[in-house]
């Protein structure tokens, strides 16, 4: 289950299926996890625990107005 404080890199290499006790899997885990948040995908709320990005109404009115803009559906012409 995912607490307010968001989710650990062990807890997300168990959850990935990974061996949690093998440092080198928890830190690809946290590599990843950091990648994510690069990316936007996900927020670091405190360090070393990652949750996702609260939605933005602005963002989704956005994506329903212009689905193409995402890859959803192809745009005329293309």
């Amino acid at each position: 289950m995912l607490d307010e404080d968001g989710l650990g890199a062990r807890r997300a290499a168990v959850v990935l299926g990974w061996d949690s006790a093998s440092a080198s899997r928890v830190e690809g885990a946290r590599a990843r996890l950091k990648r994510l948040v690069e990316r936007g995908w996900l927020v670091e709320a405190k360090p070393g625990r990652y949750g996702l990005v609260p939605e933005d109404p602005a963002r989704r009115e956005f994506l329903e107005t212009f689905p193409f803009a995402c890859g959803l559906i192809e745009a005329e012409g293309d």
